[in-house]
């Protein structure tokens, strides 16, 4: 296959210390001295979590064959600079309103693919493609510029049937790598930003403060001692807003907007699986993080609609629709599957009655990755979506959508706006889009 390419949320907590599936995270009560961190922090060896090289999935070091290099032939610029109509929006907008979306979420909405993040993934993300279709012209996604088009590095698959990765290593966006405890520094990006989503997302550590005294000294869980969603989230917002509030009130302070999507649960449990082989999946995380993550994805959501501002929340696929829920090395044993899929139906329930109280359109990933594991999903052109190894929804990773996933999940975004305000968003044609950037499965 060819891969082309609680209660207020807090920067700091956005890009968490920890994730919510596995060890418990301490709650620090506001009113009790924080202990001085240790003064020595010794980091696990590169070859237990490949922290240089910063892959999203760091787990698949064991499939990794070698170094490769990648210019990218993709052209996703002709698609997002074609004209714009506006649609008909329903109870989306009043009559005569102007579209103005943001998207907030996790890897699938910045445009992880492949184990990384990088310009064409960006590009390609569903909140692109669907701004278009709403009929906004000048959505914004903080993509690494050309020269660092490789952002992050990603694996492409090898030749042959037994599965092996080659991982891009020229072009990259790494301007200093991680080094004596500190976090790798990104190409940063300045200008204006639509698309506040990156990897690692974690809105579920909200009791405990980023404290920058702390990066260096104490092992995270993951290996490293700072937050890891940390360097994506240095690359577009401003340092000093670490420190003034939450994550969200720097989008209400900058940014005016109308519309917005929400995908911060599915990282949550991404998270889980990128971070097997260091902590097991225990019963503990459905009583007591998976409570104390709604409420705070409902903190979120409070933030967001402050002004009764209409949006989009996601449901989560079980482990097993997964890509790599079908390949020949699990990441998760059978008893962490169960706990998986128990935690996914018990925040699918909640994402619901979230959608039910803010009058939120839902998109349900969780029936569309089934549908697609399943072999049952096809295109209005009839183009046939597999799942799995040797399918062309997710990319090499086996967990984020490749190029093609990404547009099928843009028209299940539009799907759902129409069935939830009564509007007429246009879908993708999905043919022509492909054709257009340049894009091939094979």
């Amino acid at each position: 296959m060819h891969f082309a390419p609680l209660k207020t949320l807090t920067v700091a907590a956005l890009v968490g210390l920890t994730l919510s599936c596995g060890k418990k995270t301490p709650i620090v009560d506001p009113v009790t001295p924080i202990p001085e961190p240790p003064s020595v922090f010794e980091p696990v060896q590169k070859s237990q979590l490949d922290v240089l090289l910063l892959r999203v999935t760091p787990y698949f070091n064991r499939f990794l064959n070698g170094p490769t290099t990648y210019i990218s032939e993709l052209t996703p610029e002709d698609w997002l600079t074609r004209p714009v109509q506006t649609p008909e929006y329903g109870r989306l907008l009043p009559k005569g309103t102007t579209i103005q979306m943001i998207a907030v979420g996790g890897g699938i909405t910045a445009g992880a693919q492949n184990g990384g993040l990088y310009r064409d993934g960006q590009l390609t993300a569903y909140p692109n493609l669907v701004a278009r279709q709403l009929g906004m012209a000048d959505f914004t996604t903080p993509a690494f510029d050309q020269k660092h088009e490789n952002g992050t590095g990603f694996d492409l698959r090898g030749k042959g049937d037994v599965l092996s990765l080659l991982r891009v290593n020229n072009a990259l966006g790494t301007l200093q790598e991680e080094k004596d405890g500190q976090p790798p520094v990104f190409q940063p990006y300045t200008g204006k930003v639509d698309n506040f989503a990156f990897p690692w997302l974690s809105p579920d550590n909200t009791r405990l403060n980023w404290d920058p005294s702390f990066i260096g000294k104490i092992d995270n869980g993951n290996g490293v001692s700072w937050p890891m969603a940390l360097p994506y989230v240095r690359r577009f917002v401003p340092e000093n807003e670490f420190k003034n509030g939450t994550l969200y009130d720097y989008i209400q302070t900058n940014h005016a907007y109308n519309f917005f999507i929400l995908e911060d649960r599915n990282e949550v449990f991404l998270n889980a699986i990128r971070r097997q082989g260091s902590r097991k999946i225990g019963m503990s995380d459905l009583i007591g993080d998976l409570q104390s993550g709604a409420d705070n994805t409902r903190s979120a959501l409070e933030k967001l609609a402050y002004k009764g501002q209409k949006g989009v929340l996601f449901t989560i696929p079980y482990y097993k629709d997964l890509g790599i829920g079908s390949w020949p090395h699990p990441t998760l044993s059978a008893d962490e599957i169960g706990v998986y899929d128990a935690a996914v139906s018990y925040t699918n329930k909640r994402v619901r009655e979230w959608a039910a109280s803010y009058d939120l359109a839902v998109v349900d990933l969780n029936a569309l990755y089934h549908q697609i594991q399943q072999g049952g999903f096809k295109t209005s052109q009839g183009m046939v979506i597999h799942g799995g190894l040797e399918g062309n929804f997710f990319s090499s990773d086996g967990i984020y959508p490749s190029v093609l996933g990404q547009a099928i999940i843009a028209n299940e975004v539009c799907r759902a706006i129409n069935d939830q305000y009564q509007a007429k968003i246009p879908l993708l044609d999905i043919n022509q889009y492909v054709s257009t950037i340049g894009y091939s499965d094979k």
